[in-house]
């Protein structure tokens, strides 16, 4: 092609882009942009490789994204060239000529070139490589190797064995973002809750179900028809943001940077309320998003697990639930409707059995649908009462279980306060997470303390906390101590008073209510004097020791603000500040 030509095609394809961006914005139909989006792509590659006359000597073909026609506006084009294993020189120079053209037009393309066996060779070695040619897409060229690369596919495609694969690759990538996307600038992408978790259904849905698509997950089996609705208004919510995302970064950023948030949600049409900003309603729904796709993403890929389950044994003095694995399930033959009144039986079940990895999907869901049944009258009830004070009383698997009951909308179910703070944004230097991640966070850190393999981390803490003999007292104050955030007033203040109403509701011992209390209060004075204030000032000291006044109180609210600096961020936490705040080097611990 003349220069000239590639200019006009060049020209032709940005007035397109353009198009489709302001049908977009006007339509809010991202299904239909990325669609479109791939077909303008198709076409301008295939009128490239017609003018080079490839005929049937090779095979242009889209993978991944590209290849499931999701692309979005500067996302990268993945092609794959599959060559013939005999191949001459001028079928390479065609190519190395096709790929500048390319370039020449401005799509940012990632492309390899191989042959069929070089092919299989790559998906043996690379999951990533499998993963992409799943997702594949014939554009043009040699029709029949294309239909050999569908057969490698299938040869080589081990469902158990891809199953497995993409856990761990899951997870690993979880772990790059502290296995949490409620950061306050997430990655919608590929942060936990992002739409890679998404993917994840689908490949492993295709792996080893014919012709799968979401459409599929609308049975039984799979999800009822509420979640279902709620899977696919969450996929398009999240691709229209990365698609808006995309559009005011003028980029390929997947990160909601605090830059874009407002704009973002002016595109979104959201309105600034009395108490929040347009970008915190936003954010909030964005976590809530994040928070579904983290819940369904378990759900669905225990469901799609493609391994056959090797036994199931029945649960000692238990008529409803067994252990399938390393889960605790319901029953196949389960016909209630309703496992409400016994929800907490379950998790008090679930902390019994300690080598319970998690829940089975069947029963998270029914979980998930029993926090929307839980009202006054289930609060008010002692026996429920006594079994979720008992769940934080439990020696083992306190903070697991608390985040599978947040995941199933249980928490905030049950202490309606909390349901307020899921998913808020904290507007500070210091806060990198939503309210209750935060929150569950500083549950984990306390956690944390009490295991002997992690003694190193904190010795002074592991020792005390060792001792500590109601340690449910530090749990329900991690609880409450931030759980009056975004109501405007002293938040401290004003948890003290959902103690004061948790602790008459749940008959608490008068001193338990008494120290829970105080600790919500005053959970913020060891950190500001600790950090703020001149430690060799006598009247410093003095004043800190009448505000925490005996030994208990100064031992539950090291443990409390040591776990609690350190769940701000994974970078809050020194050695400085370990020092400034340790009571054993302060005079109040003798007296």
């Amino acid at each position: 092609m003349i220069h000239k030509e590639i200019l006009n095609l060049k020209k032709e394809i940005a007035l397109n882009e353009l198009n489709l961006i302001k049908v977009f914005l006007k339509k809010r139909d991202s299904q239909s942009y990325l669609n479109n989006h791939s077909f303008l792509i198709d076409k301008a590659l295939i009128k490239l490789w017609g003018d080079l006359e490839f005929k049937n000597t090779a095979c242009l073909i889209a993978c991944g994204g590209y290849g499931r026609q999701e692309l979005f506006p500067y996302s990268d084009i993945d092609l794959l060239i599959l060559i013939p294993k005999n191949f001459n020189k001028s079928l390479s120079q065609k190519i190395e000529q096709f790929i500048s053209l390319v370039w020449d037009l401005g799509l940012r393309i990632g492309h390899s070139v191989r042959n069929i066996n070089e092919t299989k060779k790559e998906i043996n070695k690379d999951i990533t490589v499998q993963t992409n040619l799943l997702e594949s897409r014939y554009i043009d060229g040699d029709k029949a190797l294309y239909k050999e690369l569908r057969k490698v596919i299938s040869m080589t495609l081990i469902p158990t064995r891809f199953y497995e694969g993409k856990i761990k690759e899951q997870d690993l990538r979880h772990q790059k973002y502290n296995q949490s996307a409620y950061q306050l600038e997430p990655n919608i992408k590929e942060s936990p809750g992002g739409l890679r978790d998404l993917q994840m259904i689908q490949w492993i849905g295709k792996s080893h179900i014919a012709r799968f698509h979401l459409e599929k997950l609308n049975q039984k089996k799979y999800l009822d028809k509420q979640n279902y609705q709620k899977l696919i208004n969450t996929d398009l919510f999240i691709k229209d943001l990365r698609i808006l995302l995309h559009i005011t970064a003028k980029q390929n950023e997947d990160r909601l940077l605090f830059d874009y948030q407002n704009q973002l949600a002016l595109l979104l049409n959201y309105k600034n309320s009395t108490h929040k900003k347009r970008s915190e309603l936003l954010m909030r729904d964005v976590y809530k998003a994040i928070n579904f796709i983290t819940y369904i993403n378990e759900v669905l890929l225990k469901k799609l697990n493609p391994k056959k389950i090797s036994k199931i044994e029945k649960v000692e003095n238990n008529k409803f639930l067994v252990v399938q694995d390393e889960y605790l399930e319901i029953m196949p033959n389960f016909k209630e409707k309703s496992i409400t009144p016994h929800v907490f039986d379950i998790f008090i079940t679930f902390q019994k059995y300690t080598t319970l990895k998690s829940l089975g999907p069947k029963l998270m869901m029914l979980l998930q649908n029993s926090s929307k049944e839980i009202n006054t009258s289930f609060r008010k009830n002692k026996k429920q009462q006594e079994k979720f004070l008992s769940i934080l009383k439990s020696d083992d698997k306190v903070n697991r279980t608390l985040r599978i009951m947040n995941k199933c909308n249980l928490i905030g179910a049950y202490i309606p306060a909390f349901g307020k703070i899921v998913s808020q944004m904290q507007h500070d230097l210091f806060h990198i997470y939503t309210v209750d991640e935060h929150i569950l966070n500083v549950i984990r850190n306390l956690r944390r303390f009490a295991k002997d393999e992690l003694k190193h981390e904190f010795p002074d803490c592991y020792d005390l906390f060792k001792n500590y003999k109601k340690k449910y007292i530090l749990y329900l104050a991690a609880l409450f101590h931030d759980i009056a955030k975004g109501r405007g007033g002293d938040h401290s203040e004003l948890g003290a008073k959902d103690v004061d109403e948790f602790s008459k509701l749940n008959h608490l011992p008068t001193e338990d209510h008494a120290i829970i209390k105080w600790l919500v209060k005053s959970h913020l004075i060891m950190s500001h004097t600790a950090q703020k204030l001149d430690l060799s000032d006598p009247k410093v000291i003095e004043d800190f020791a009448k505000k925490v006044t005996n030994k208990e109180n100064l031992i539950s609210l090291y443990l409390l603000t040591v776990a609690d600096i350190r769940a701000t961020s994974p970078y809050v936490w020194n050695q400085w500040k370990a020092t400034g705040t340790n009571p054993c080097d302060s005079p109040v611990i003798n007296g």
